[in-house]
């Protein structure tokens, strides 16, 4: 069992089926650590109609609220999908969003670390999911914008075996 110092929160981060809830889900599972689950797959599930922007920015307030919930309750806080890629999100479909910047700067101040996951994976098709296509794109961006906000990141690529790998000595590294 790993003992953190402080309480250290890792968000997962990147496109459209390219391994964040996968990878989460690992590292919780080796660590017994709080995973912060993506809240806008239950929220969406639960929809009954399209969604429109004022949805992505409640999706977001509730996924940031659950991060800092989790914050008191364990040494190590793993989140699958943060406001980030709501922020991502919600400038793909509709515009940028003022609130959507400002929620993600309040997780940036505490989250110590990013994982951007690289979609170099097979797609598995979801019916929530939408950019198939697009995903290396999408991935160009969250890149730049973790560059341009200067925060600190790993990207984790290639097979599952090597990702989890690259997790274990990540958390290694960490303690």
């Amino acid at each position: 069992i790993v003992v953190l110092i402080n309480t250290f929160s890792i968000c997962f981060t990147g496109p459209e089926s390219s391994g964040k809830t996968t990878s989460a889900n690992f590292l919780a599972e080796n660590f017994s650590s709080i995973l912060v689950k993506e809240f806008s797959r239950e929220y969406l599930e639960n929809l009954n109609r399209n969604y429109r922007s004022e949805d992505l920015l409640v999706i977001a307030e509730q996924q940031y609220q659950n991060l800092l919930d989790a914050k008191d309750k364990s040494d190590l806080v793993l989140v699958d999908t943060g406001v980030e890629v709501v922020k991502v999100w919600h400038e793909q479909k509709f515009h940028i969003s003022q609130k959507l910047n400002q929620l993600a700067e309040k997780q940036h101040a505490i989250v110590d670390l990013y994982v951007l996951c690289t979609p170099d994976i097979p797609w598995e098709p979801d019916p929530l999911r939408e950019s198939e296509n697009d995903r290396e794109r999408l991935f160009k961006n969250y890149k730049s914008y973790l560059e341009a906000e200067s925060l600190p990141y790993i990207i984790l690529e290639g097979s599952l075996q090597k990702r989890r790998a690259d997790l274990l000595d990540t958390i290694k590294f960490l303690t």
